[in-house]
């Protein structure tokens, strides 16, 4: 690494691209890529990909856009929608389009946006869908903790069903999930059933491992329990965002981003909530969609690629460059 004139800079573009005549902030990619994602957590009920993965093939030599590529076969996997948006971000970056200063708040404000969009179309198609992620009453509460969510007026939120424990879950909807009806905190992790809970009709698994959030004591599978990722230690786990990717510690497999599972850092003495206490140096990115991160340096694209490239070839031959041809 080192420093170039900026006369000299060429990120992953085609050489006639200009470069726009604005600062880069924020990264489109990272705002409506994290829109979509978050959208369709909310609308699915889940996080996960149908079968709980999901699956994009670029073929080799067929994929890029303005030279050959990928070198060989390259199937990439994401467990969440939210992997698949992060690789999406992780894109611009590796491609030199934006600094990671653009990636982040751009995240954050794409999940804004697709929560305020859902909120809007239910105003706007009078459906008020309850125990998601929107705050149709605007009482300030997210409807996963506000089950009736319908009158701001209402301070105990009751849709007619009994919350013994007042956690936000009607008794019946606990039943119904394993929690406990008499315990705003089934599992004992410190974050109550309902911020855990998500969907009632999809309730949250995090980890995927079959175990639901509000009867696992690890949400997130990282080998740390959930009590201990409340970094400021004031009780409210949703503000904990220690790397600032937009997921909170306690569902975050590394907290700090640091490429260390916070269980493993636990296990070697160092701090998972410090990124510059770790077991060692950066690894290869292996956790979901990060380690195929590296994989997609290239991969700036999505969609019709060959077509996209055989228009450029095309273009080139008619304006007259021999050294471009059918087998070029």
């Amino acid at each position: 690494m080192g420093w170039i004139l900026a006369e000299n800079w060429w990120p992953y573009q085609r050489p006639t691209f200009v470069t726009p005549p604005f600062a880069g902030y924020l990264s489109g990619h990272s705002t409506y890529s994290r829109a979509a994602s978050e959208l369709l957590t909310i609308v699915t009920g889940t996080p996960f990909f149908p079968g709980g993965i999901g699956e994009f093939v670029a073929p080799q030599d067929e994929f890029l856009v303005f030279e050959d590529g990928p070198s060989q076969t390259i199937v990439l996997q994401w467990a969440t929608y939210h992997d698949a948006s992060d690789q999406t971000s992780l894109s611009r970056i590796w491609g030199g389009i934006h600094p990671p200063a653009d990636d982040l708040p751009g995240r954050l404000i794409g999940q804004e946006v697709a929560r305020d969009a859902v909120a809007h179309a239910h105003a706007f198609f009078g459906v008020a869908a309850c125990g998601d992620l929107v705050d149709n009453d605007e009482d300030g509460l997210t409807d996963l903790a506000d089950p009736s969510c319908t009158n701001a007026n209402d301070p105990t939120e009751s849709d007619g069903n009994p919350d013994t424990d007042g956690d936000g879950i009607p008794d019946d909807v606990e039943t119904s999930v394993g929690s406990n009806p008499g315990n705003p905190d089934s599992d004992g992790d410190g974050v109550p059933d309902g911020v855990e809970l998500g969907n009632p009709q999809a309730p949250r698994d995090s980890d995927g491992d079959g175990t639901l959030d509000v009867l696992d004591p690890d949400d997130d599978g990282d080998g740390w329990a959930t009590l201990n990722e409340d970094a400021n230690q004031n009780g409210d786990f949703l503000d904990d965002d220690t790397d600032g990717d937009a997921t909170p510690n306690f569902r975050d497999r590394d907290s700090d981003g640091d490429t260390y599972l916070d269980g493993a850092e636990i296990l070697a003495g160092t701090d998972p909530l410090d990124p510059l206490d770790a077991p060692g140096p950066p690894q290869v990115p292996v956790l979901g969609a990060w380690g195929l991160g590296v994989m997609a340096t290239l991969l700036v694209g999505v969609g019709a690629a060959r077509s996209r490239r055989s228009a450029f070839r095309a273009a080139r031959r008619f304006d007259g460059d021999p050294g471009v041809g059918p087998s070029a």
